[in-house]
């Protein structure tokens, strides 16, 4: 998936799937730009771990990437899509491992 070639995954934990959902996940990212990638991340993913504090960073990183892969416009980022979801994930472990204050 990270490749940009291969089919989108799927979240398998139920309860981060559910998280997911009820963050609007999909729909937060659906035309989500580069840009915008950072500032999104950083309100969405409290939502989701306060939904599914029994997911651990991979399981996050996974599910957000996987809910950004299947919901994303893949032009809207305004970068080549590998580099567009390998950048999403690089932000969600980053803002995992040292969450930004970041304007919302």
């Amino acid at each position: 998936m990270l490749a940009g070639n291969a089919p989108c995954e799927t979240v398998k934990d139920s309860t981060l799937a559910d998280a997911l959902k009820a963050a609007d996940a999909a729909g937060q990212l659906k035309d989500l730009k580069a840009e915008q990638m950072l500032p999104r991340v950083a309100t969405l993913l409290p939502a989701v771990r306060q939904a599914a504090p029994q997911a651990d960073s991979a399981s996050l990183v996974n599910g957000l990437t996987a809910t950004y892969c299947q919901a994303a416009d893949r032009n809207a980022a305004g970068l080549d899509w590998p580099t567009a979801i390998g950048t999403f994930a690089g932000v969600v472990y980053g803002q995992l491992k040292n969450p930004s204050r970041v304007e919302k």
